[in-house]
């Protein structure tokens, strides 16, 4: 850093050692020069999602072995480097592998091993995020796919071609035009994958860059296509991952080659803004949200467009905006854009964090699809929840169905001027929205939500009515700052994922168990809020209410709930509202511990994730810094709380603490607890070797969840039914 004056020889100095210089005039200057400092020093090899498998088309108990594992780094620019690469699963024993047979993952890191190969890798890559991967398979500039949306549905169309020969793709189009802006001609080509700005510093710009940005909140899909009937061929498949540098890549499972991109319109005009590359304070966000498929197909393994069977990929954009589209990629060769939703279509969403869950509805006198079909989500989220005090929200706090082939909105629920009014819809619903098939007659019958609020709603769903009879629902748990007005910042717990849901019927029980724990996701380094995980009893399992029965339900409070912090061996009674664990150490410390990911429930076990910020991390300041923390993995029994495992390593398996509710590792904040059911490592098995024990998965940890129970392929045949 130097005061006052800009010095050549400490400029030199910077660059000769791969650094930087700053000039310092005042604080606020020199204030600005140290946290880019510090936000350098933070660039360390991270990972926020977790693995991406396929189900085996052939064999839908089953997924296949192939892990796609997204990677990215932080940095101080508006460019964070990321990548995609491919590892396998082992299902003797649930170890990632690399390419060439080795444990890819360090124990002691936790982190890719230094000298792991990744699959489409030529040399090792190890931990580096930028070497190997399809980052490194995108195809030479002069012949790369990359489209934008200028009318044309079909996305290949020349129109929507991102080239230079398209004189669409304009100055406005691309908001260049200023002093010190990129020429048309040179951001094209920057688009297009060539080394304009010589990121890799070797004085060549005539040469590709193989660079691809962060997907940082973005979890991509696999889909298998399966060849034909004739030919049948698992490995046919595609890749749809996307990035915050605003692509939606389409990658070969097989080689890592890119087959072709989409940059929606909305973010052509940031790409000059990544040509440049400057320092910067904040994140730049891209298609930041994650992705769902709908396929409408029959059972043979295989996706036949000639007889109607259709693909569909659905992605909002999270941090990104508030935009949502719609594709039909039943050719994955051939996309098109089918419809995007924005704030006309959509009255009151917010940035569109909730991802779209597809199901079916039957909705009398709405322009439906054939099948029916529908997607689900919440309004989104007000960004006025990035703030640490509480607040009521002027945008998401809604829920939308929305045709799945069309985009034409069926139905939503919001304060008011809805299908469904609701005086208690005061907050923001950013997270999933939890649908059920209770009969399985493959429409949807019930709904769960939460909002920033802290409030749990339930909805009932009456098929074949109008769309304002076709629910009835409300809030039947307040567990954080709602009920309060103005709640202080230790009570404005937020719910940023969807519940857990799960039925619990046994000789004594008879529940539909929520799993749900609070955390604020826009500050994970704050200190302040008092979080905790909450597992409420709903009783009604199969149960549908009118409208009356719940604006007049008392919700489910704090206190009606079983405190079993601290404690093991709590009897939670029968016809209980449920228990709760306060998220402070045992009941000796707050932290700033806070769950940052959806629960799983599997065999009566609650399987979920939290965070606690690094020591210094806490502060009105710190809101999403990147700081490394510790993690815990928790495995609790569903009726009490109880530890099930050993998971603190410490004495015996029998006399189980309360430090056994959790296994614990340093990193950044983990993904949700994923459950895969592996491949047999040998296609020639025999017996039991053909159904390998159920695997779980916590980013690159992967770990037997201990069911006993193998799940084998079961058939129910009934006759004589409607």
């Amino acid at each position: 850093i130097g005061f006052t004056v800009n010095l050549p020889i400490l400029a030199s100095t910077a660059a000769r050692g791969g650094g930087a210089y700053f000039t310092a005039d005042d604080t606020a200057s020199l204030s600005s020069a140290l946290t880019s400092i510090v936000t350098s020093i933070l660039d360390t090899q991270t990972t926020f999602t977790s693995p991406t498998v396929s189900v085996n088309s052939f064999n839908r108990t089953q997924n296949l072995n192939d892990m796609f594992i997204t990677v990215f780094r932080a940095s101080g620019d508006v460019h964070w480097p990321g990548n995609l690469k491919k590892y396998r699963l082992r299902a003797t024993d649930g170890m990632i592998m690399d390419a060439d047979g080795n444990p890819a993952v360090d124990p002691v890191s936790g982190f890719f091993d230094g000298n792991a190969r990744s699959f489409w890798s030529p040399t090792v890559d190890g931990a580096e995020i930028e070497l190997g991967g399809a980052a490194n398979q995108i195809p030479d500039p002069s012949v790369r796919n990359v489209y934008t949306y200028l009318g044309n549905s079909l996305l290949t169309h020349s129109s929507n071609d991102v080239s230079k020969t398209n004189l669409s793709v304009d100055d406005t189009l691309l908001g260049i035009g200023n002093p010190g802006d990129p020429t048309r001609d040179d951001l094209i080509d920057f688009i297009r994958g060539w080394d304009m700005t010589d990121t890799d510093q070797d004085n060549v710009t005539n040469e590709p860059r193989y660079q691809m940005g962060d997907p940082l909140h973005a979890k991509p899909v696999s889909i298998i296509y399966g060849g034909t009937v004739a030919n049948p061929d698992i490995t046919d498949a595609t890749i749809f991952m996307s990035t915050n540098d605003g692509y939606l890549h389409a990658i070969d499972p097989n080689t890592g080659a890119e087959k072709w991109s989409f940059i929606p319109p909305e973010f052509m005009a940031d790409q000059a803004q990544l040509y440049i590359n400057d320092s910067s304070p904040n994140k730049h966000y891209g298609i930041d949200g994650n992705m769902r498929v709908q396929m409408f197909v029959d059972n043979d393994g295989v996706v036949e467009p000639g007889n109607g069977e259709k693909v569909y990929l659905y992605y909002g954009m999270r941090r990104g905006g508030t935009i949502y589209y719609g594709m039909d990629v039943t050719d994955p060769n051939q996309p098109v854009i089918m419809w995007r939703l924005d704030g006309t279509s959509l009255p009151g969403v917010g940035q569109t964090w909730s991802t779209p869950v597809p199901t079916r509805m039957n909705i009398q006198g709405a322009a439906q699809n054939a099948e029916k079909m529908v997607l689900v989500f919440g309004g989104g989220y007000d960004t006025s929840q990035d703030n640490h005090n509480g607040s009521t929200d002027n945008q998401g706090n809604a829920i939308y169905i929305v045709d799945s082939v069309s985009g034409q909105l069926l139905w939503h629920a919001s304060k008011n001027a809805s299908n469904l009014n609701s005086a208690d819809m005061d907050w923001s619903i950013p997270a999933n929205v939890k649908v059920i098939d209770l009969d399985g007659d493959k429409f949807a019958d019930r709904m769960y939500a939460s909002d920033m609020g802290g409030q749990v709603w339930h909805f009932d769903i009456f098929n074949g009515q109008p769309a304002n009879n076709l629910m009835n629902g409300g809030v039947i748990a307040q567990l954080g700052g709602a009920p309060m007005g103005s709640p202080p910042i230790s009570d404005s717990r937020r719910f940023y994922y969807e519940p857990d849901i799960a039925i619990v019927n046994d000789d004594d029980h008879n529940f539909m168990h929520i799993g749900i724990g609070s955390g604020h996701r826009a500050r994970p380094n704050s200190v302040f809020t008092e979080d905790r995980f909450y597992a409420l009893r709903d009783p009604d399992v199969f149960g549908a209410h009118t409208q009356a029965y719940y604006n007049a339900l008392t919700p489910i409070r704090e206190n009606d709930l079983v405190d079993i912090t601290g404690n093991v061996g709590t009897t939670v009674p029968i016809g209980s509202a449920g228990w709760r664990m306060e998220l402070n150490d045992g009941g000796t410390a707050w932290r700033g511990e806070k769950v940052l990911a959806t629960a799983r429930t599997f065999d009566n076990k609650i399987f979920f994730t939290s965070f606690i910020p690094g020591a210094g991390a806490g502060g009105n300041n710190n809101n999403c810094q990147p700081v490394l923390g510790t993690n815990r993995l928790y495995v609790m029994d569903l009726f009490n709380g109880d530890p099930v495992n050993n998971l603190d390593g410490l004495g015996d398996d029998t006399n189980l603490t309360e430090t056994d509710r959790y296994k614990e590792f340093t990193g950044s904040i983990s993904s949700e607890v994923v459950f895969l059911f592996p491949s047999p490592d040998d296609p020639n098995c025999v017996g039991d070797q053909c159904t390998p024990p159920p695997v779980a998965c916590v980013d690159l940890f992967c770990f037997p969840p201990g069911f006993a129970n193998f799940p084998t392929r079961t058939f129910w045949s009934q006759e004589s039914t409607n």
